[in-house]
């Protein structure tokens, strides 16, 4: 497999660290809510919205990612072994 790096838009980095940062938020308050049996029961309304916030970032996320393959002619790669470097605003291959 070959290494390689492709430089992105600041506006496309931007957008995915956006999404990605937002999805690890909301998993985190998914994992406070179904720790405490309680606190569920008592905001199921709040965990709902939560939940479908996540869902719906994480479809934002695939649809970032299917975008980006087809701009920068990546479909002989599977989207598991891309990753985005925000420092160096580039996608690079998984190190196997």
């Amino acid at each position: 497999m070959k290494n390689f790096k492709i430089k992105l838009l600041k506006e496309e980095v931007d957008e995915i660290e956006l999404y990605f940062e937002r999805m690890n938020s909301l998993k985190d308050l998914v994992l406070v809510f179904e720790s405490d049996e309680v606190f569920i029961r008592n905001s199921s309304m709040m965990y709902e919205k939560i939940v479908k916030d996540l869902t719906d970032t994480r479809t934002k996320f695939q649809l970032w990612w299917t975008k980006i393959i087809d701009k920068y002619n990546l479909q002989e790669y599977n989207q598991d072994q891309l990753f985005v470097d925000f420092l160096d605003r580039a996608i690079k291959l998984h190190v196997q």
